[in-house]
């Protein structure tokens, strides 16, 4: 119910990409051009198709694209299909974008979180150090107390700073943060400091879904055990019932992690738990957040606040 009349909704008959090729085939009969800009490892909800949507959507309408090699190259991309060779598709040279400049003040934080999320420790310790060098350092705190007095020492005049999580962050209950509660994200970006709907309070928290596509100038992130390490690397879980059950969704998982550690524009400090030390919540075993902790620290994450800055 909506106003309290009934609304209906209705499936689209595609997704996006062939329904706006379908739209310009209809308007403009003489042909058009649909410039895309594709940011790869970005789908966080069960059936997105990525990039591959537009190949699919070219291929059905008859459409021709073109594509460099090096974007084609990108495991997201060379994993949906083979399209190197397809007859559609053209051969564009200079088309390949390397460098995310979300971050405005350092591309590479994106970088550093591809490696995080992909085993890459040496090549994730090494740019951690050239943040570092640049006062971009990556903080990890095992305090939420000490990540919201991290941002209250750096935020200034009208910066923005919250606190956001997974969606599958459910366990991070236990400190007070509930990620099912969805504030409204109008008034979390938008109402200044002092007012208890603004993010800048530092009390709600927001999720990968609500946060996609928006920036913050310090974020706290936060971790619990929906994305944790073992020896072989990691490994999705979602909450079911009173415990944690193992998810197949394992790149949706890293890929709702990847927007939530690429927020930021000035900082950014994760905020690890430390979990239930008497034992008697299982859901929140220590050895789960340590190994985590661990992981970051050794991907170059410096320690809050026992290092001072």
């Amino acid at each position: 119910y909506r106003k309290g009349r009934l609304v209906l909704r209705k499936a689209l008959a595609a997704d996006e990409a062939q329904l706006i090729l379908e739209s310009l085939q209809q308007t403009h009969p003489r042909g058009a051009v649909v410039v895309a800009l594709i940011g790869h490892n970005q789908a966080i909800n069960s059936g997105e198709m990525g990039i591959k949507a537009w190949f699919v959507a070219a291929e059905t309408c008859g459409w021709r694209f073109a594509i460099s090699d090096q974007t084609l190259a990108l495991g997201e991309v060379a994993s949906s299909g083979k399209w190197a060779d397809h007859p559609l598709r053209d051969r564009l040279g200079t088309g390949h974008l390397p460098h995310s400049m979300r971050y405005y003040r350092n591309g590479d934080l994106e970088r550093w979180a591809e490696y995080v999320l992909s085993d890459r420790v040496a090549g994730a310790a090494e740019l951690a150090r050239d943040l570092d060098g640049r006062g971009d350092t990556v903080w990890i705190t095992r305090s939420l107390a000490s990540a919201r007095q991290w941002v209250r020492e750096r935020r200034v005049g009208q910066e923005r700073a919250g606190i956001i999580a997974s969606g599958q962050a459910r366990r991070l209950a236990a400190e007070g943060l509930f990620v099912d509660f969805k504030p409204d994200i109008a008034a979390w970006m938008l109402a200044p400091g002092g007012d208890v709907r603004s993010a800048n309070m530092l009390e709600t928290v927001q999720n990968q879904y609500q946060v996609q596509g928006l920036e913050l100038d310090y974020t706290v992130v936060c971790w619990d055990g929906d994305l944790r390490r073992s020896e072989n690397g990691w490994h999705a879980w979602k909450m079911s019932g009173s415990n944690w059950k193992k998810d197949k969704e394992l790149d949706f998982a890293t890929n709702g992690y990847r927007v939530l550690l690429t927020r930021a524009r000035k900082g950014m400090v994760v905020f690890v738990p430390r979990g239930d030390p008497t034992g008697e919540d299982e859901t929140r075993r220590p050895s789960m957040y340590d190994d985590i902790a661990n992981y970051l620290i050794k991907c170059g994450g410096r320690e809050w606040p026992s290092v001072a800055c």
